[in-house]
């Protein structure tokens, strides 16, 4: 696609970003953090107002004091991911913003809202190719028929450019200067085609090569014309119809190839190179030098006569302007507050542990998320950074860490240790690797070359006669009998494939639907929607029932007009399913059967999880604000969400020497498990027991605060806070 002549994107590694403005309601209220920056992928300053505005992620955000402070700016915009895109002003004052699908919205500085800009007819669907010329006409290459338009009154009618030859293949760039000016670069295979043409429709073809070009565009002050491939930098001063190779540009050992460019004036241009570099031109291309402000670890943006923006890598923290061509910078970063937040869980302690892309790796907070820092486990003395997390709650604790190792932990990360898995392939923690837990404390670790299962906390492992679907990065749910519904993520009509676990056999599933949650009571849930985008959206939503042989029923169907689909689910221990889709919360208390809108969500949040703490909280995990939870517990009401009704009487509290738990009303039979942890989520003991009470010597123990949970056969029966002294 057409790289911006207005912004130029400097990339030698990936754009990141982004930030905070969520309003709560009555039932979330939001936790401090982890903050972060996250991934932009383009700036802009409209020239009529000042504003600055970045695009990242799925989200906009705008600033009316140079980057102090920001607000949502997004309104008007369908949330598409936004890689590719840019902003771009014209002669006539107005502010464009074209998204990776070259999608046009104009701002509205009155509303402060976008409105999409297509002319219906001839223009009716996404251009392949896009560019404003020197005049601010707009030219296009359309989807579906590959004809050119051209537009001179900004997107209100269309005028088609009649060629008189077709060019072969696909298109990749279209290169504007003028209405007689116009540059178009196809391919068909490995053969790559330069094409001249104008208004009327004369065609010539300039260059036909085995070289890809990797630049193509006009200086719009001069006309000057330039294009780059691996053979060298080329110049045009007759608007594309013939060429000159550029002087030799500065070398460094191999042959540098320009990647982009942006035009300040007449006299200045600047270009970044596939060395890394950023090469900058004051006579119009003639001569270049080395600008060695800038380091080549980094991502830059220019804006045209305008700041410089350093933008961070994920696991960085910068975000930063200089107004002095790179010699001094002024941190942007801490006015934003996103926190990329991938993963939320929590230990029987209450400490929260979040998968942040700043670390890329897992931060925790022991204080309710008012506070975070890097979870960094020490083994053998030095401190591992945590890319894969699974907690079982009898305090076994598995990771990897970013050193492609193993650990395990079985007092809740009080002590770790290396830990040998049957996996000998590189390890990717981020894209094709995962650790699942099973439901009768079985352990699956599936990635690229299979899935193995052990039963003995990962001391031995037995592979799984399992397809892997895709690239591998796929998702895995357990059902408590040990069979598994696993699929592609990314594609919610890909394959969805069943494992029977008593035959040890695969079968694939009768729809075409991606899983999202699996209950305890054995209820797996699938989704497919069907995308009539800009239109409508459907969702539906299919159940696997217990020992149901695989049978997949439709139980609900959720209608959108927005691009959003239900793709975000979580159960708590009393059997309520709860459903994120679009703005508002669904609870079903009948296995899905029906659903019914419990709450709002939160304004401008992204959700990428929900999650049902120990606490019986529901959290989110998002990558537009900070992290939400309910006010309130949510288990087992008819209402709203209420306190959770522990059925355990401990007496006495404080203690001292004895202390008892008391099960108060009717009960399941069989063993029960009491595990108490300490402050830091270890296990200081763990007893069974059998009847509706259990005694615990306790003289022994130190004084402090400890939090005990009883567990029987069919889950949680209550948990709390006991004091020692």
């Amino acid at each position: 696609m057409k790289k911006n002549l207005h912004t130029l994107l400097f990339c030698c590694a990936l754009l990141n970003s982004a930030t905070l403005f969520c309003q709560s309601n009555d039932f979330w209220e939001p936790l401090q953090g982890p903050l972060d920056v996250h991934s932009i992928h383009a700036v802009g300053r409209r020239a009529a107002g000042g504003e600055l505005f970045v695009a990242m992620g799925q989200h906009m955000y705008r600033s009316d004091d140079q980057g102090i402070s920001w607000v949502a700016a997004d309104d008007g915009i369908s949330p598409l991911n936004f890689t590719e895109s840019r902003f771009f002003n014209t002669r006539s004052g107005n502010f464009y913003f074209q998204n990776q699908y070259l999608v046009l919205y104009r701002y509205n500085g009155q509303t402060e809202a976008w409105e999409f800009v297509d002319n219906p007819d001839p223009v009716t669907n996404n251009a392949l190719a896009f560019d404003v010329d020197s005049s601010g006409r707009f030219w296009r290459v359309q989807f579906i028929d590959k004809f050119i338009y051209y537009t001179e009154d900004e997107g209100q009618t269309y005028t088609e450019v009649k060629l008189n030859t077709t060019p072969p293949g696909f298109v990749n760039i279209l290169a504007s200067l003028d209405k007689n000016h116009q540059l178009l670069w196809t391919n068909t295979g490995n053969t790559h085609y330069l094409y001249h043409f104008d208004a009327d429709g004369k065609v010539d073809l300039i260059r036909q090569s085995l070289e890809p070009f990797r630049y193509l565009g006009f200086n719009t002050f001069t006309g000057t014309g330039f294009y780059s491939d691996r053979t060298g930098l080329y110049r045009s001063t007759d608007g594309g119809l013939t060429w000159q190779p550029s002087p030799v540009l500065p070398q460094s050992g191999n042959q540098p190839v320009i990647k982009n460019m942006v035009f300040d004036s007449a006299a200045s241009i600047w270009a970044a190179d596939n060395l890394g570099r950023f090469l900058h031109s004051t006579d119009d291309g003639l001569t270049w030098s080395v600008y060695n402000q800038l380091s080549d670890r980094y991502n830059y943006v220019k804006l045209p006569g305008d700041d410089w923006f350093h933008l961070n890598n994920c696991g960085e923290y910068t975000f930063a302007r200089s107004s002095d061509g790179g010699v001094s910078w002024v941190d942007l970063a801490e006015n934003f507050l996103f926190p990329t937040v991938d993963n939320i869980q929590q230990d029987p302690a209450g400490n929260l542990y979040a998968l942040t892309c700043r670390r890329k790796a897992y931060e925790w907070s022991t204080d309710e998320g008012q506070s975070w820092e890097p979870y960094r486990p020490l083994v053998g003395g030095t401190p591992m950074d945590v890319t894969q997390l699974a907690i079982r709650e009898d305090g076994l604790m598995l990771a990897a860490g970013k050193n492609e190792r193993f650990y395990r932990s079985f007092n809740f990360g009080a002590d770790w240790l290396e830990w040998n898995t049957p996996y000998s392939g590189q390890l990717n923690t981020q894209d094709f690797f995962r650790l699942s837990l099973g439901y009768q404390g079985d352990i699956y670790l599936h990635h690229l070359d299979g899935i193995q299962k052990s039963t003995d906390n990962g001391d031995t492992w037995s592979e799984l006669n399992m397809a892997i679907p895709g690239n591998g990065a796929y998702t895995l749910f357990v059902q408590p009998n040990g069979d598994i519904i696993y699929g592609t993520p990314g594609s919610f009509s890909g394959l969805t494939l069943a494992y029977q676990a008593a035959l040890d056999t695969v079968e694939l599933l009768s729809v075409e639907a991606y899983p999202i949650h699996s209950t305890a009571g054995g209820y797996t849930f699938l989704v497919a929607f069907t995308d009539l985008f800009p239109a409508t959206r459907f969702s539906d939503l299919y159940r696997i029932g217990p020992n149901s042989g695989f049978t997949v029923e439709k139980v609900a169907t959720f209608t959108s007009t927005q691009y959003g689909m239900a793709s975000v689910m979580c159960s708590n221990p009393a059997g309520d399913l709860f459903l994120v889709f679009e703005d508002s919360l669904y609870r079903s208390q009948d296995n899905g059967s029906t659903w019914s809108a419990l709450a709002a969500m939160p304004d401008n949040v992204s959700t990428l999880q929900i999650f049902t703490g120990r606490d019986n909280r529901l959290y989110l995990a998002n990558h537009r604000s900070v992290i939400f939870r309910s006010k309130q517990a949510t288990v087992g009401t008819s209402g709203g969400p209420e306190n959770v009704t522990v059925p355990v009487r401990v007496y006495p509290n404080p203690a001292r020497e004895h202390v008892r738990f008391e099960i108060a009303g009717l009960v399941d039979s069989g063993t029960k498990t009491l595990t108490l942890t300490d402050r830091l989520g270890r296990v200081v003991h763990q007893e069974r027991f059998t009847g509706t009470f259990l005694q615990m010597p306790c003289g022994h123990m130190e004084a402090g605060i400890y939090f005990y949970r009883i567990d029987g056969v069919s889950g949680l029966l209550g948990n709390g806070k006991v004091a020692l002294h």
